[in-house]
């Protein structure tokens, strides 16, 4: 239910009345498409052979294939934050670096990652692929994975290859099969194929164990949850749901029996392996040659007292990573830490901690934001989409939070179809792994609305048994039978037609609150975490140049505030469009220029005009390129870190 209101209420761009018109057109398409599927499409699917549906849905997947590939061709993301650093460290570990930075002090849970990651690009640079190509492929394929397991494991809910079929529609017209997990390699997508792949695996062996390639499958599922522990620390929940399962399943006298030997070694040798890997994972971050810093980490409690934040809203807090960093040592930080849970705890109070749980509970199950993470604009993008960013951006958000509002309508239908009418200890297991990631955060932990989406398998696991009870009920089910009169057909047409019309004027009409950055180089543009820039010679001149497809409003280019002395000079089709002077006197740390920026080729220029050396903040790409083109006179690849926005509207 909250899922449901979290993805009706999601609206990152609007005001309230527009909120208003977002939740009446979700609310008329809601509750038109689904006669409608019942009524029109549902029948026609059902007179087509398995085979046939088999070949749509590969076909379909081909599809969502090939626009992924389009996607990455013509969108090129700028990659920033935490994905950024632990690209560019992955990509020094494999060319055999040693040194760390210092991001991975303050977060070594990522350190694993990092090391994963340059793994698989020492193998893809055995068989001559380009760092570009081995990452870009390494999102792809392993959400495809996800995809793929997805839709298995709603024929295994509904036992119907027509749903599958339905599932796997919703899939290709979301953008989140072509935004944010497709662009950015991090942990989510592997979270996801964690939970899946035991999902799936433990399905199979309790339904088959004396399948011919049932110690393969347990194997297979063994290597990835140990993977995904090393990468993801908070798929620890998988162990309690796992007991907690197997514990239900043999207090039943009928379904006691199903508890088969491999299921039962599978799902113990899992419980331990993933236990272990959280100490493993300190032994392999030595073997890398990583040397942790207690005075620089945070301690566990410095992210459960983020989770009671209620300025954030149990978000990541700027404020609370500030007031940590004015201590120095771990007593400090630790002492910190377990006096702001005190306080909060004490202001929240029963009322107040109630409130911040359901709030967290609201942001965990958001779907509606997930396309704009860890990509704050495009080193490149076609025209017609710098043009119009921002009804582009609200139009993706509005189509996510749509879908995710049926998907989450259906899990309602399946949770109240298990519930009342079914006993399927196997269907228990996701509801276990959903209701563990989210209790987890929600009450533990700081959140993000990237944690949900961890669990999107088990949701759409139980979706598919409430899409099966609502088109094709069985004599005993809950839901009553519909009405096929022609009128009534003929009324659900028009309300989904409202409905749709409704969602598609939002963007043509909507104005951006707020100032939308478009393209530009942003690899490092947060905390600096050590980059202490880059030393040129006196008088010389660094030059980079890009190319953007529309007119706009900002420019902005990072320094370092008080170092960096000289001056910029911005150039377009060949002529000089800024100068701009730079003293020591200078306490920002970003130069802005707010005028007409003409679309064009662009020069961007930096004359260290003094008689000595002088440091200019840049970037390297570590082998992995940041921008349409680098530095020209810098041999390594090194890029300017800037970006074009439009200010609000």
């Amino acid at each position: 239910m909250i899922g449901l209101f979290a993805n009706l209420s999601s609206n990152r761009f609007g005001d309230e009345t527009t909120l208003l018109i977002k939740i009446i057109a979700s609310l008329l398409i809601l509750v038109s498409l689904l006669p409608l599927i019942k009524k029109s499409v549902y029948p026609k699917i059902e007179q087509l052979g398995n085979k046939r549906k088999i070949q749509i849905i590969f076909g379909i997947f081909l599809l969502i294939i090939s626009i992924q590939l389009l996607t990455r061709h013509f969108f090129i993301p700028s990659i920033s934050r935490d994905p950024f650093r632990i690209r560019t460290q992955a990509i020094w570990l494999a060319q055999g670096k040693v040194e760390w930075l210092d991001y991975f002090k303050r977060y070594p849970n990522n350190v694993p990652i990092a090391i994963v990651l340059s793994k698989a690009l020492k193998i893809g640079w055995f068989f001559k692929l380009s760092t570009q190509t081995i990452i870009t492929s390494l999102s792809l394929i392993s959400l495809d994975i996800v995809a793929i397991i997805a839709v298995i494991m709603t024929y295994l809910a509904s036992k119907k290859t027509s749903i599958a079929l339905i599932i796997s529609c919703l899939l290709l017209i979301n953008p989140f099969m072509y935004t944010y997990n497709l662009r950015v390699f991090y942990s989510d997508v592997p979270a996801m194929l964690g939970f899946g792949s035991v999902m799936l695996g433990l399905s199979y062996l309790y339904r088959r164990p004396n399948a011919r390639f049932r110690w393969l499958i347990g194997a297979t599922v063994l290597i990835i949850s140990v993977v995904t522990q090393l990468i993801k620390p908070n798929f620890i929940i998988i162990v309690p749901a796992i007991i907690l399962w197997l514990l239900i399943t043999a207090l039943s006298a009928d379904k006691r029996s199903q508890l088969n030997r491999p299921l039962i070694i599978c799902s113990a040798s899992l419980i331990l392996l993933v236990s272990l890997t959280m100490p493993a994972s300190k032994i392999i971050s030595q073997q890398a040659n990583f040397e942790p810093d207690s005075n620089q980490q945070f301690p566990t409690t410095h992210w459960i007292a983020m989770g009671l934040n209620p300025d954030t809203i149990g978000t990541y807090s700027q404020a609370d990573c500030d007031a940590m960093d004015k201590e120095t040592t771990k007593s400090g930080h630790e002492k910190l830490a377990m006096r702001t849970i005190k306080e909060r705890l004490k202001n929240h109070g029963l009322i107040g901690m109630v409130k911040q749980i359901s709030l967290k509970y609201h942001i965990l199950l958001d779907m509606g934001h997930l396309n704009h993470k860890y990509v704050d604009g495009f080193s490149d993008a076609p025209a017609w989409y710098q043009k119009h960013a921002g009804q582009y951006q609200i139009a993706n958000n509005l189509l996510i939070s749509t879908l995710f509002c049926l998907i989450f309508s259906l899990a309602l239908l399946g949770i109240k179809q298990l519930w009342q009418m079914e006993k399927s200890f196997l269907s228990l297991l996701p509801v276990l792994i959903i209701d563990g990631l989210l209790t987890f955060h929600a009450l533990f932990w700081e959140v993000n609305d990237r944690y949900g989406e961890a669990v999107i398998i088990p949701i759409l696991y139980l979706s598919a048994i409430g899409l099966k009870s609502y088109l094709a009920p069985e004599k005993h089910t809950f839901i009553a039978q519909h009405d096929n009169r022609p009128a009534r057909k003929r009324l659900w047409l028009p309300l989904y037609f409202v409905g749709l019309a409704m969602l598609c004027y939002l963007p043509l009409t909507m104005k951006v609150p707020t100032t939308l950055t478009v393209v530009g180089q942003f690899s490092n543009w947060g905390a600096r975490y050590g980059n202490l820039g880059t030393m040129i010679a006196a008088n010389q001149k660094l030059t980079q140049t890009f190319t953007t497809r529309t007119d706009y409003q900002i420019f902005q280019l990072a320094i370092l505030p008080h170092q960096q002395t000289g001056e910029l000079i911005l150039e377009v089709n060949g002529k000089v469009l800024v100068t701009k002077e730079i003293t020591a006197e200078n306490t920002k740390k970003l130069i802005t220029i707010k005028q007409k920026l003409p679309a064009g080729n662009y020069r961007l220029i930096w004359h260290n005009k003094s008689s000595q050396e002088n440091c200019v903040y840049l970037q390297n790409g570590a082998d992995y390129p940041l921008s349409q083109e680098s530095i020209l006179e810098l041999k390594d690849k090194q890029y300017f870190v800037f970006k074009f926005a439009n200010r609000k509207s």
